[in-house]
């Protein structure tokens, strides 16, 4: 069995594909123990993107697998589809215009093992625009500090993450049980951005243990034109659908679910009303239509009608911004007046 499986969608990554290529073969790990999944989500390129890739299965045909899709489902399909296909006992995310470092196979899987965990969280580092693998300096993570939590006995470890304060919902940074993602059945939200949330969050709920290592061997690329800095405003009703998608497949979970109510159902308005709100103000391009906001607070009161009495509601401030889920609103400049209150 390998090791690990790193997931890859690429859409029009030709220029970007060689350094992420770079890192994976320069892993310290043999490449024999890993597999790399490139998930081509349709590119448009005339063929640039899969002749790369092709070019990386011929020269390692026992490591790489690509997987070309006729329909462009986003980051969040691309990923469902790799999931069905990978093999390893660990899955890795990476998007095709970021990068690994060195260590990070064999530092990661070493971890892993060690404390037998069912989900690690490392840290990261950010680089910029056109900077290129050969030019990025590389964190020591010689003196990395570690911390293992034993979920099962001691379930309060888990809240924090389940309500967003800690460790977050991005797929990258973290190292996922493949026996733990299967036996929770979730996925990636498709067609959408902010598609991760609904897969990651129930990793943290079907983990029985965690480690968390601060060591940074995952490089992230800031660029303008990638889907999240470019798409975040036109694209904020994604958001909420995905949160709400969410939610219902946790109600699914029967026991799970309410072993952690409280949590789940402040994670959802949270996510699902105030962060739309949030983004509404501070996006460029965002709009937020009254009778969507309507809806929002129709299913926020239907579904969490207590929400006012959640113990993660710390202040005053913080109340009133859920209190306006019961507050009569008339008109697109009174919710533009609510969106900017809560920022």
């Amino acid at each position: 069995m390998k090791k690990i499986s790193i997931i890859i969608p690429c859409y029009n990554a030709e220029k970007w594909l060689p350094d992420c290529f770079r890192s994976l073969q320069k892993q310290t790990m043999n490449i024999d123990d890993l597999e790399f999944i490139f998930v081509d989500d349709a590119s448009n390129d005339d063929g640039a993107t899969v002749e790369m890739l092709m070019g990386f299965e011929k020269e390692y045909p026992d490591s790489v697998l690509i997987i070309p899709l006729e329909e462009n489902l986003r980051q969040g399909g691309a990923r469902n589809v790799a999931h069905q296909y990978a093999s390893a006992e660990y899955l890795l995310c990476l998007d095709s215009d970021d990068i690994l470092s060195p260590k990070a196979c064999e530092g990661l899987y070493k971890l892993a093992k060690e404390y037998d965990a069912d989900l690690l969280l490392f840290g990261h580092d950010s680089i910029y625009g056109e900077l290129h693998y050969d030019e990025v300096e590389f964190s020591d993570d010689n003196e990395s500090k570690i911390v293992y939590m034993d979920f099962k006995e001691h379930p309060e470890y888990r809240k924090p993450y389940l309500v967003g304060a800690i460790g977050g919902f991005g797929c990258w940074g973290k190292l996922f049980k493949r026996k733990n993602v299967l036996a929770s059945r979730a996925c990636y939200a498709e067609h959408v951005v902010y598609e991760e949330p609904k897969f990651v969050l129930p990793q943290y709920l079907f983990a029985d243990n965690m480690v968390k290592t601060d060591s940074k061997y995952y490089i992230y690329r800031k660029r303008f034109e990638s889907t999240m800095t470019s798409q975040l405003g036109k694209r904020i009703l994604d958001h909420p659908k995905v949160q709400l998608e969410l939610y219902e497949y946790l109600l699914g979970l029967g026991e799970k679910y309410r072993e952690y109510k409280e949590e789940l159902d402040f994670h959802f308005v949270y996510s699902y009303y105030l962060e739309t709100l949030f983004f509404y103000a501070k996006n460029y391009g965002a709009f937020l239509p009254l009778e969507y906001f309507h809806e929002m607070q129709q299913i926020c009161r239907k579904l969490v009608p207590n929400i006012l009495s959640s113990t993660y509601i710390y202040t005053e401030s913080d109340r009133q911004c859920f209190e306006t889920i019961f507050q009569e609103v008339i008109s697109q400049e009174q919710l533009k007046g609510i969106a900017d209150r809560i920022v």
